[in-house]
């Protein structure tokens, strides 16, 4: 492009604040979206050159609406893309190139084919991971100053940041720049963050830039880090770690918050100061908090009109006279800088209405209006008081969100604060955590500002020095950045004494419609309407209704839920309220993950019942008394269908769980419907008889028939799918595998054949070429496990059955006429007992001088982002741990029974990086075109460990004491409740039970 057209290009676009870029256009590229041509400059992202174009339109919802940026910080992952071909690339935080394609991303992108090759088996960069003695996550204010305190006193320092430039959102660096002295492009704050970015490259820092860590695993004593720098995977191992993540806007939402043109003040920000670019051409902002009218007064500075302010604190009392005095006593210097920017504003002509809030946006696909109202005192909008501004963009901010999610893997401990509604990190004034080389500095653990976050890093690179033999030689610094800390924290104190923090209650008038959940439309009608039917924990929540179950993995909406559920319970929240933590942390293609490791002998594997042991030791302080003909123990699918079957002929049923319902294996398992045998319990040179996992296969058969008859009984839609199975053998050898259990499934009944490597492909074509065939079992489905539990459930309450959750069973005796359960809610009896307990039921049997021959077994799964449909079928692995299936919603879910492991200071199943990678790569085998698709999250649950068959029927040592225990109980569930349930109301076996009795054990 020659200087004049350049020059002709940026005169037609105003949102381009550079005026230099007007008389020079030396550093401007291009490259097409959607097919039209649009430049840029190099440098900057491509939601700022998308902008600046006037483009703001960049994916499309569930329902195909527009979406737009939204935090600009890559956080929110509203911002996704196709760049050439591949799909969720963030737009705010990839810089533009010349010639490359880019496209709206739909809900449920495309992926192209990938070369059909055996996938490498490991990373170069994962098998030789680089050592450094202190590793800092963020090259904020706070990880700046904790890199240059270690570095002088002598620490091999390595900072990664996720952006393309250090220094944070509060040091934005313009992204074009080239020297300090430009004055059109350093204001004093990037210049301050220049100056601590080459002091610490300085005396020797490592800054990588466009690094995402995505897992910490502590193993003795040192920190194993898995990241994603610039498309390549890479390991660190650290033995000090410094967490300086920072913090990520909060926003409260309203109708139309959602439209293109709706983001954040941050966001905003970024786009003047990092690019020069504006984020339209008349903007209303609302919020609370000063960072609102900094950036207000620089739009008017830069000759971008600014409707008006709304700001939720109330300024006119005397408490905030006396916050000012204090305040400007603490830093005079930024209190002047405050009463500037209002001086900028009002010199603009621009209103700041006190004690308003953003009530609503408003446009057909962008926004156009935007609505306000006066707050009354008890923070609802005032009827009558609504004005209207006719705008084109709208910035919100009321605060920010520490970034915990590290911190709270790594198993951190954490506090609620009250006031400002989040999770804290509990930390020393070094920022060292509960974890012994684990420091969380600035805003990652608590919100008080980057002047805090600057002493805060300063004592916590110093205090991770000290821990690696190196002691400041400089005591007089650390003395200083103590007194730093503490005169900034009373800085922060006064300062939002004066602003007040944000009193908007928002749950009360938020209307049912409102979107809560943008990742995956999930509105607050829906949301309350769960919660009024009893869901009173966010993990239940998520799974009756996907909120936080999208690609920003609940950071906005987790906080929005529990503010909705504390309203429900009256409670405070705890740590335990918020969704629980997992990896990957942010999403990642499967390509950058995956790895072989080794797979196990099952039978081997598992936990025995005293490893749990320490769940059940809380005291019983409610001394109430329950009686029923029958106690069911454990309200997960096993249980919840016999209590159905069981409540439906008239017996009086009390069902207990340790926790919520559907809270371990039964509502976290694949989902898969099984009627032929999983390829590693088939070992076909050592069959001299049937085995129990063969003799269980009528019982999948006959369950999977009742799963459609039950759905239709109790009228709900589980989401089950009778797309038949295939089981993929990548050679001869494990063809002719697949060919002898074929030949004993269909002895049993069981409907499988065996087809070519050609009829595999027409079945599923994204199955890799690699495999030579297949079994093929049309019987086979899927069924959403995280609302079949909860809908049988439904009818066994309205059927009669009384449900006790958050009950721990501690001890039972058996008295002559009937049990009695002492549990943490009180004391249960009844005449007859079953056992539904799952990975616990070894432990309750021997309550009752039973020894269960079961054994705990921490499982994992995995979900990808949704894609377009490319496999109907269930997927499983000749001799491999893999079943693989794409759910409605389009997303891929990932399993196969790979171990997890369990949390000793909890007893909580977590998920195991050796058999993320291990699944991640054997499913890669199968489907190479998952290798760009991108990993949300993955989960660990509880199942059981037994010999390939369920445990059923009643003790012969313990009369009235009955098992329903099963491996595969999301398959079984249907039949086992009923069988169970028979055999307890006619106390005799029912036919078909006897095989699976405890008596094949002696």
């Amino acid at each position: 492009m020659s200087h004049q057209q350049a020059q002709r290009w940026f005169d037609q676009h105003p949102n381009r604040l550079d005026r230099k870029s007007r008389e020079e256009a030396t550093d401007v590229v291009s490259f097409s979206f959607n097919g039209q041509r649009v430049v840029g400059r190099k440098g900057e992202s491509i939601a700022a050159s998308l902008i600046a174009a006037g483009i703001r339109k960049f994916r499309h919802d569930r329902g195909g609406k527009n979406r737009g940026i939204y935090c600009g910080m890559g956080t929110c992952f509203e911002c996704l893309v196709e760049i050439n071909g591949s799909p969720s690339q963030r737009a705010c935080l990839i810089s533009v190139e010349n010639g490359i394609n880019v496209r709206t991303q739909p809900y449920a992108p495309s992926v192209g084919p990938r070369i059909d090759q055996m996938r490498p088996s490991t990373h170069p960069s994962v098998s030789s991971p680089r050592r450094t003695a202190l590793l800092i996550i963020g090259a904020g204010p706070g990880g700046l100053a904790s890199a240059i305190a270690a570095a002088r006193s002598g620490v091999n320092v390595v900072v990664v940041d996720e952006r393309t430039l250090p220094g944070g959102q509060y040091f934005k660096q313009p992204a074009t720049a080239t020297e300090p002295s430009d004055k059109n492009t350093f204001d004093q704050q990037s210049l301050e963050g220049r100056s601590l970015i080459e002091t610490a490259r300085n005396l020797g820092v490592e800054i990588l830039k466009k690094t995402t860590v995505w897992n910490v695993v502590e193993r003795n004593g040192e920190f194993d880090l898995y990241a994603d720098q610039d498309g390549d995977s890479c390991c660190f191992i650290a033995n000090q770690l410094i967490i300086a993540t920072g913090a990520y806007e909060k926003s409260f939402p309203v109708p139309g918050w959602t439209l293109p043109g709706f983001l954040t003040t941050g966001a905003a920000q970024t786009l003047i100061r990092a690019y020069k670019v504006a984020p339209g051409s008349r903007i209303l902002i609302s919020g609370n908090g000063p960072l609102n009218l900094q950036v207000a007064a620089e739009l008017v500075r830069n000759g971008v009109s600014v409707a008006a302010v709304i700001e939720t604190s109330r300024p006119n009392n005397l408490r905030n006279v006396g916050a000012l005095t204090n305040a400007l006593w603490k830093s005079p210097a930024l209190i002047s800088k405050g009463l500037s920017y209002l001086r900028a504003l009002k010199k603009a002509n621009v209103p700041v209405l006190y004690n308003h809030v953003l009530i609503g946006a408003e446009g057909v696909d962008g926004v156009e209006f935007g609505r306000v109202a006066a707050l009354d005192s008890n923070g609802r909008p005032i009827s009558g008081s609504e004005r209207k501004f006719e705008v084109d963009t709208i910035c919100v901010g009321y605060g920010f969100i520490p970034n915990t999610e590290l911190t709270r893997l790594l198993g951190c401990s954490h506090d609620y604060d009250r006031e400002s509604g989040v999770l804290t990190v509990s930390r020393d004034d070094d920022g060292s955590t509960s974890r012994p080389g684990v420091f969380s500095v600035g805003d990652a653990g608590g919100l008080q500002g980057a002047q805090v976050a600057l002493a805060q890093g300063t004592l916590a690179g110093y205090s991770a020095a000290r821990n690696l033999g190196h002691p400041p030689s400089n005591n007089a610094e650390v003395a200083k950045a103590k007194r730093r800390l503490l005169h900034h924290r009373g800085f922060q104190q006064a300062l939002w004494t004066l602003f007040g923090k944000s009193k908007v209650n928002w749950v009360s008038h938020s209307s049912d419609p409102v979107t809560i959940c943008r990742c995956e439309d999930i509105t607050a009608g829906e949301i309350r309407r769960v919660i009024q039917n009893g869901v009173n924990d966010i993990g239940s929540l998520k799974k009756m209704t996907r909120v936080g179950m999208g690609r920003c993995q609940g950071r906005y909406c987790g906080p929005l839920v529990v503010d909705m559920l504390a309203g429900r319970i009256k409670r405070e929240p705890d740590r335990w309220a918020w969704f629980a933590p997992r990896f990957p942390v942010k999403p990642l293609p499967i390509g950058r993950a995956a790895r072989m490791t080794k797979e196990w002998d099952i039978a081997a594997e598992g936990f025995e019942a005293s490893r749990l042991a320490q769940t059940f030791t809380e005291s019983s302080v409610n001394l109430a008394r329950h009686e029923s003909q029958v106690i069911i123990i454990g309200a997960g699918i096993l249980g919840s269908c016999t209590a159905y079957f069981l409540a439906r002929s008239g017996i009086d049923v009390v069902l207990l769980d340790r926790g919520e319902p559907n809270g371990e294996a039964s509502g976290n398992n694949a989902g898969s419907l099984h009627v032929q045998l999983l390829a590693y319990d088939f070992v076909s040179d050592s069959y001299s008889g049937i085995s129990p996992a063969v003799q269980t296969l009528p019982l999948q058969q006959e369950s999977t028939r009742l799963w459609t008859e039950l759905a239709n009984e109790i009228g709900r839609d589980l989401e089950i799918i009778m797309s038949g199975g295939l089981m993929v053998a990548e050679d001869e050898a494990r063809f002719r595998h697949l060919e002898k259990k074929v030949e004993v499934e269909r002895k049993f009944g069981i409907d499988v054949g065996l087809i070519s490597g050609v009829e595999l492909r027409n079945l599923a074509p994204a199955v890799s070429e690699r495999m030579a065939g297949a079994s093929w079992c049309p019987e086979e489905g899927k069924i959403n496990p995280m609302t079949a539990t909860f809908a049988v459930l439904d009818a066994a309450l309205t059927a009669g059955t009384r449900l006790h959750k958050h009950t721990n069973v501690l001890d039972i005796k058996k008295r002559s006429r009937c049990f009695e359960v002492i549990t943490s809610a009180g004391l249960f009896k009844a005449p007859q007992i079953v056992n539904a307990a799952g990975g616990w039921s070894g432990l309750i049997a021997s309550m009752v001088g039973i020894s269960l021959p079961v054994r705990a077994h921490p499982i994992q799964m995995i979900v990808t982002e949704p894609t377009s449909s490319m496999v109907d079928q269930l997927l499983a692995y000749a001799d491999r741990h893999l079943t693989l299936k794409q759910v409605q919603n389009g997303n891929f879910i990932i399993g196969g029974g790979w171990k997890a492991g369990i949390d000793p200071m909890t007893s909580r199943p977590v998920v195991l990086q050796e058999s993320f990678e291990g699944n991640l790569w054997v499913a890669q085998q199968v489907i190479p075109a998952l290798e760009d698709i991108h990993v949300i999250r993955s989960w660990a649950a509880m199942n059981v460990n037994i010999d390939g068959a369920p445990i059923l029927g009643e003790s012969q040592k313990v009369p009235g004491f009955y098992h329903a225990v099963s491996v595969n109980g999301i398959t079984l569930g249907p039949l086992i409740g009923r069988m169970t349930a028979e055999t307890v109301r006619t106390k005799s076996a029912v036919p078909g039970i006897s095989g699976f009795t405890l008596n094949r054990f002696d």
